[in-house]
């Protein structure tokens, strides 16, 4: 007569528990890591506590911005991106200005506007001596997936004395975030100082 001999529980087996548990867990984080970084991951507010405090004043105001019956078209056609407001009889809404800021609603680190709003904080000089910088008539076109040419309009208000012109930045995304390649400035010098 022979005897089975009940299989031995060897290090080999507790090694393919482990591959297997850690395997599965680690697919499963790269899987979701993934889902986060390619969908739209929610809106992001600088404190909740404040945003949830201004809930019902905000839903008061698109209540009120619904009743005027405007209307906005975003078209982005041939590397232009256009919006055309119009109200509720269908004529177009005449403004004294516009501005336009490119965020992603939750990942400031790839958006254009973050980029720029560092490049206004810090663009050079001795600190105390820059001034405030500002771009206007920002003007946006996309030359491939990963480059884009933003042209605008710059004022720089500073003691040394003002300048204004037109700013050209060659933006290339680069490992995930947009960053500025290539600046030219094309000044107009302004002989008056502020004091």
């Amino acid at each position: 007569m022979s005897t089975v001999q009940p299989k031995q529980f060897t290090g080999w087996h507790m090694l393919a528990i482990m591959v297997a548990f850690f395997g599965v867990i680690i697919s499963v984080n790269l899987l979701m890591a993934t889902f986060a970084n390619t969908s739209w991951t929610g809106l992001v507010v600088q404190n909740t506590y404040v945003a949830s405090q201004q809930f019902n004043e905000k839903q008061a105001e698109s209540r009120a911005q619904a009743a005027l019956g405007w209307k906005g078209t975003l078209t982005i056609a041939n590397g232009r991106i256009s919006y055309h407001l119009v109200d509720a009889s269908g004529s177009a809404i005449p403004v004294d200005g516009v501005t336009a800021s490119f965020r992603r609603p939750a990942y400031e680190k790839e958006d254009w506007q973050a980029t720029l709003d560092h490049y206004i904080a810090d663009y050079g000089g001795a600190p105390g001596s820059q001034g405030q910088l500002a771009f206007t008539n920002i003007r946006i076109e996309m030359l491939a997936p990963d480059a884009a040419q933003l042209i605008s309009d710059y004022k720089l208000e500073r003691a040394a004395g003002n300048q204004t012109g037109v700013n050209t930045r060659l933006m290339r995304k680069r490992d995930g975030k947009w960053v500025i390649a290539l600046n030219h400035v094309s000044q107009i010098e302004d002989r008056s100082v502020t004091g």
